[in-house]
């Protein structure tokens, strides 16, 4: 399947422009610790859960905070979740604050997608599957961070500037 060497637990983004605070890059971190942590599903009929954290930006906006979408395939066994993030969520937050937020989102989606199993009527060990979560969560929220690919805020206008004037290009040609 196309989630075979991902392990049990995926976390995929997508940007609604240049900045996410640092989400993106955070993202992997916790990533890796659910790979290490999580080995199995703890469902018979779920081989992997597949997050989707669709964070909004300047360009792409992806409507309100919140765990949208519970999808499940039971033909190729994976059921999936997106986790929406206005840009209040991630502007102006420190690292800390933003591994909390991701952490919390990110265990909402996989309690929501347990919901979603036992809904289903299939057997899922739901404590020993957030067990391992929890403590893939913990080691991530001790790691010491330091975010690259924080722009700083001149260099933000500058790009935002850039965007803009890109934007008045396209209309201009479309127009002209």
């Amino acid at each position: 399947m196309w989630y075979s060497d991902l392990g049990t637990i995926s976390i995929g983004a997508q940007c609604g422009g240049p900045y996410d605070g640092g989400l993106g890059t955070l993202k992997v971190d916790l990533y890796k610790l659910l790979v290490r942590h999580c080995k199995r599903t703890y469902c018979p009929g779920v081989d992997h859960f597949a997050l989707l954290l669709n964070i909004s930006g300047s360009i792409d906006q992806f409507g309100p905070g919140g765990i949208q979408r519970i999808r499940r395939s039971k033909k190729k066994r994976y059921i999936a979740a997106d986790i929406v993030v206005p840009e209040s969520a991630w502007q102006g937050r420190t690292v800390d604050a933003l591994k909390a937020y991701l952490s919390a989102q990110v265990r909402e989606a996989l309690s929501a997608c347990i919901a979603r199993i036992r809904k289903d009527k299939d057997p899922i060990d739901a404590e020993r599957l957030l067990v391992r979560v929890d403590k893939a969560i913990a080691q991530f929220k001790a790691l010491k961070h330091t975010v690259r690919g924080l722009a700083g805020a001149e260099d933000r206008r500058l790009m935002e500037t850039a965007i803009e004037l890109a934007k008045a290009k396209r209309r201009e040609s479309k127009d002209g």
